[in-house]
């Protein structure tokens, strides 16, 4: 059992590793990386003139939904410095932004779910 445990502590620091890589090759990638070290929570909810329209899952504004906007969610999640449009990453209609945000912006660019918002169904009775 602790060598389960310890698979699993290991993993999970391995892939919050790739994920930090990941969004800093992004911001390199984007010209983004400024070299401050002041990463106080300043999410920027992008106004109703800046988009010209709502795109579920769109929470960079960018006109795509990709990988980018999950970096950005979970950016806005730890608390990180990023500009987002809180109405494009709310992906379930909930009226906030969480995990579960990232969870279905991850479904759908996998093929899971087809279209964004996700709306949850209720299980119906045999």
């Amino acid at each position: 059992m602790k060598n389960l445990f310890k698979a699993v502590t290991v993993f999970t620091t391995l892939a919050l590793l790739v994920g930090a890589m990941v969004a800093l090759s992004a911001a390199a990638a984007e010209g983004d990386l400024t070299g401050e070290t002041d990463v106080a929570a300043t999410a920027v909810e992008t106004t109703a003139t800046q988009a010209a329209e709502l795109v579920c899952g769109d929470a960079n504004n960018d006109g795509a939904v990709n990988m980018k906007d999950v970096l950005v969610v979970r950016k806005y999640l730890a608390d990180l410095d990023c500009e987002i449009n809180l109405d494009n990453a709310d992906t379930n209609n909930d009226g906030g932004v969480n995990m579960k945000d990232v969870l279905n912006l991850r479904k759908f660019l996998a093929g899971i779910v087809d279209s964004l918002p996700v709306v949850a169904t209720e299980p119906t009775a045999a």
